[in-house]
């Protein structure tokens, strides 16, 4: 009989953007611009444009290339899953010399930095019986517990970080476990997101 299986990781098997990664992998040590054929979530239209590709990363089980673009003249992050075509393009590479990506992450959560995003205090009120979970898999490495709060029904929490959609998507995934408390935009950008009611007209 055939070996049991023991251990699986977490993978999408129908996820179409793995036959890109090793061409952007390339392109990057090559230091070669592409011709990117891309469509985002939020254009109707494909579009095309040169790509001068920096760095791959994983996300929630999807991948990102961040990379300069000369349509938009400025380094942005395309999903690998939007992405249509890439084809070698002449003309010459352009260097990085604005992120340097092994501090890029440290103060998000996800891949998006919004323009203007800067690190602010976010104060949480945590369910107690959720808190041995974010104990164990911390929301952010600046996580700080209030030790005031450690024997009440919610106790709270602290990261300093530069909120964006990939945090607040996080927060709504745990529903009303997980409370804002600071600062009010975002309490209120959660709540409105919340409530938002289906409609199929």
């Amino acid at each position: 009989s055939g070996a049991t299986k023991i251990i699986d990781f977490d993978e999408n098997r129908d996820y179409t953007a793995v036959r890109f990664i090793s061409h952007l992998f390339n392109a990057i040590l090559e230091r070669r611009v592409l011709k990117v054929t891309y469509k985002s979530f939020k254009q109707r239209e494909k579009e095309e444009f040169g790509f001068h590709p920096y760095f791959l990363k994983q996300y929630n089980n999807r991948w990102f290339c961040f990379g300069y673009r000369e349509d938009a003249k400025k380094i942005s992050n395309l999903a690998l899953d939007r992405l249509l075509l890439l084809k070698s393009k002449t003309g010459k590479y352009k260097e990085n010399n604005v992120i340097d990506f092994n501090e890029y992450f440290e103060d998000i959560i996800g891949v998006t930095i919004p323009e203007n995003g800067k690190v602010e205090e976010v104060i949480l009120a945590v369910d107690k019986e959720l808190w041995p979970y974010i104990e164990t898999k911390p929301l952010h490495g600046t996580q700080k517990f209030d030790k005031s709060t450690k024997d009440k029904k919610w106790q709270k929490l602290s990261i300093k970080i530069i909120p964006n959609y990939e945090l607040e998507t996080l927060l709504l995934s745990f529903g009303e476990k997980i409370q804002v408390l600071q600062p009010a935009y975002l309490k209120e950008k959660l709540m409105k997101r919340k409530t938002i009611v289906y409609n199929n007209d």
